[in-house]
C-alpha cells in the first residue's frame, strides 16, 4: 500500500470519529432527544425534512461546541493535503530534470553520432580515393649495363687495362592504377653506393617541370628516359658490385595528380640484381605513394 493510501484511510478514519463523537456529544443529546420525543420519552411523528433540519441544527450545535477539536482536525487535513501536494510536485520537478538530463544526454549522443558518421564518411571517401587514384611505376625496358659488365669479366686480369664506362638504362613510366594520371615531373638516376641513402629534395627535383601529360590506366609514357651513371664505373668499382660490397641503383621519384585533385609522391628504388642481370625492387621503404608533402602548383 502506497503511503498516499495510508494517509487517505487515516484521514477518512479521523473524519469519521470526529462525527461520531459530535453524535454521542452531550450538546447533540440534549438538543435532539427533547425535539423527538414527548414527556413519556416515545417518538414523536414529524415530516422528513423537518427531522433532517432539526438534525443539522443539533449537528450545528455540536460542532460549535467541538470547535477546537473540528479545527484541529482540519488542519490535519490540510496539512496532509499541502504535503501530497508538495510530494507530487517534487515528483513532477524530478519527471522534469529527468527529462531534460535525457535530452542532453540524446544531444550529446547525437552530436557524437553526427561526428562518427562525419569520420566515417572521411575514412570511406579516403579509402575510396586510396582505392581508385592512380598508381605509377617505372619499367626498365631496356639497359645496356649487362654488356658494360660483360666487358669487365672478359678483361678480369690485374693487369688488363680496361677503359672506365658508363652504362644506361631506358625507362618508361606505366599507369598501374584504375583511373587516370597527370603526370606533373619525374625524374631518376643511376648510381653506384651502400643499400642505405637519405630522401632526395623534393624541391630541388621539381624546380623545373616538363609539360604535363595524362596516363590513362594501362597506358605509359611513350619517350622512355634514359638515365646515365655518373661517375663512370672503373674497374675498381665493378669488382664492388660483383663482391656485393657497393649496389647499382635506379632511384627515382614521380610526381602526378589524380582525378580527385589530390597529388602524390611516388620514390621508387630498384637494385640491379648482379646473378640475375637485372633490376629488382629495393627496400620497401624507398618504394613507397605518399601525399606530395608539398603541394607542388605548377608555375
Amino acid at each position: 500500500m502506497s503511503r498516499r493510501a495510508r494517509g487517505i484511510i487515516v484521514l477518512v478514519i479521523a473524519v469519521l470519529g470526529a462525527v461520531v463523537l459530535l453524535l454521542y456529544s452531550q450538546s447533540f443529546q440534549t438538543c435532539i432527544y427533547p425535539n423527538t420525543h414527548d414527556y413519556q420519552g416515545n417518538p414523536l411523528q414529524k415530516e422528513y425534512w423537518s427531522v433532517i433540519h432539526l438534525w443539522g441544527w443539533c449537528f450545528t450545535g455540536a460542532i460549535h461546541e467541538y470547535a477546537e477539536v473540528i479545527a484541529a482536525i482540519a488542519t490535519i487535513a490540510i496539512a496532509w493535503f499541502t504535503l501530497s501536494l508538495r510530494e507530487s510536485t517534487d515528483k513532477l520537478w524530478e519527471a522534469g530534470e529527468r527529462q531534460i538530463r535525457a535530452m542532453r544526454q540524446s544531444v550529446f549522443v547525437g552530436a557524437q553520432a553526427a561526428k562518427a558518421a562525419k569520420k566515417q564518411a572521411a575514412v570511406a571517401e579516403r579509402s575510396f580515393t586510396e582505392l581508385e587514384t592512380p598508381f605509377l611505376y617505372p619499367v626498365v625496358i631496356g639497359q645496356v649495363i649487362d654488356d658494360a659488365f660483360k666487358y669487365f669479366e672478359r678483361y678480369d686480369h690485374p693487369a688488363s687495362p680496361v677503359t672506365p664506362v658508363s652504362p644506361h638504362a631506358e625507362v618508361v613510366i606505366r599507369n598501374y592504377g584504375r583511373t587516370p594520371a597527370l603526370l606533373r615531373g619525374e625524374t631518376m638516376w643511376l648510381e653506384q653506393r651502400g643499400d642505405t641513402f637519405a630522401d632526395p629534395d623534393f624541391d630541388f627535383i621539381f624546380s623545373e617541370q616538363p609539360p604535363d601529360a595524362v596516363l590513362e590506366p594501362g597506358a605509359q609514357s611513350s619517350q622512355p628516359i634514359k638515365p646515365q651513371i655518373n661517375p663512370p664505373i672503373d674497374k675498381a668499382s665493378h669488382a664492388k658490385l660483383k663482391a656485393e660490397e657497393t649496389y647499382l641503383f635506379l632511384r627515382g621519384t614521380i610526381w602526378f595528380a589524380d582525378i580527385f585533385g589530390g597529388e602524390w609522391i611516388q620514390t621508387f628504388s630498384l637494385r640491379w640484381d648482379y646473378e640475375r642481370r637485372c633490376f629488382r625492387p629495393a627496400d620497401a621503404k624507398y618504394n613507397q605513394r605518399k601525399r606530395n608533402p608539398s603541394q607542388h602548383k605548377k608555375s
